[in-house]
């Protein structure tokens, strides 16, 4: 039987079940979870020139979670403590 749930984010339900003796829930995202851009000082444009970032090598490139998907990245890290199985339903 399939038990489904509101998750931390309001699109992305949990849908849980058992089945072999395995906790399987099924979650999606929505859209891009992850971002990658340079480090925050030389995001605005304008900040530094273009030939800068591309030849100094010390410009950091960080991978973030955005603001507003933090509701998401919750919602899977709450799932992922639920299952034994975390399950993701991409590209719908």
């Amino acid at each position: 039987q399939v038990h489904s749930t509101n998750g931390r984010s309001k699109y992305n339900r949990l849908f849980e079940f058992e089945f072999g003796g395995v906790r399987h829930v099924f979650t999606s995202v929505t859209g891009h979870l992850t971002s990658v851009d340079v480090q925050r000082e030389f995001r605005a444009w304008g900040s530094c020139s273009a030939s800068m970032l591309l030849e100094s090598g010390s410009v950091r490139v960080d991978e973030f979670v955005r603001d507003e998907n933090q509701k998401v990245a919750e919602n899977l890290r709450y799932a992922a403590r639920q299952a034994t199985q975390l399950n993701l339903w991409l590209d719908c």
